[in-house]
């Protein structure tokens, strides 16, 4: 998997925000209010993402307090790069349900994409404080910390991925890129090595599946 890339996870693609892994939330796209919630889900699977957003602006209309419409939108929103309106989007379903940690993981992530990397880390550590073991969201505070200079951070943050999922291809690599960059080029080889193997291995078990 190239740093970079559009990944496609299991309901929608989510756009790649920094780093090798995706910065996608807990279980992508959520089903909220039938009907126009549905209707929206299917259209971002498609790849129609206005239509998707009209779809969610629809749900909105019918029930301004449909916090998962608010967020299924920014998701869209982030793959059309428009980061400023997902942010807005967030906000809102973060005043709706101020206790639901993929809000704030989702709007950490559409600050990292708007380059607000001091205030995508504020909201990555309040998804933390609400879901402590929550790799994802140590994986892309380090990668927004590593935007600041706080290598160090960045660095405990990734070995806190790491020993959470050790199975995760995207914090090795990105501490492998953050090792390289301290000058560390043991550690940054024997990580690149380690992403690229459970890479492999990932793609190999998804091709000898059994459906």
């Amino acid at each position: 998997m190239i740093p970079g890339r559009i990944l496609a996870p299991a309901i929608l693609i989510l756009l790649v925000i920094g780093g090798f892994n995706p910065a996608r939330p807990d279980d992508s796209i959520q089903s909220a209010s039938p009907t126009f919630n549905e209707i929206g889900i299917n259209r971002a699977k498609k790849g129609d993402f206005e239509g998707a957003v009209k779809a969610f602006t629809r749900a909105i209309s019918l029930d301004p307090n449909n916090a998962e419409a608010y967020q299924n939108r920014a998701i869209v929103r982030m793959n059309q790069n428009l980061f400023n309106d997902a942010i807005t989007d967030l906000n809102k379903a973060v005043e709706l349900d101020p206790k639901n940690d993929r809000f704030y993981f989702n709007r950490g992530n559409a600050k990292k994409g708007a380059r607000l990397f001091k205030e995508a880390i504020e909201d990555y550590s309040r998804t933390i404080e609400l879901k402590p073991r929550n790799f994802h969201a140590f994986n892309n505070r380090g990668n927004a910390r590593r935007e600041t200079g706080d290598l160090d951070g960045a660095m405990s943050d990734f070995d806190r991925a790491i020993e959470l999922n050790p199975k995760d291809a995207g914090a090795y690599w990105n501490r492998s890129l953050l090792k390289k960059e301290k000058g560390d080029l043991e550690g940054f080889r024997l990580d690149r090595q380690k992403a690229v193997d459970l890479e492999t291995e990932a793609r190999s078990g998804a091709k000898t599946k059994i459906p």
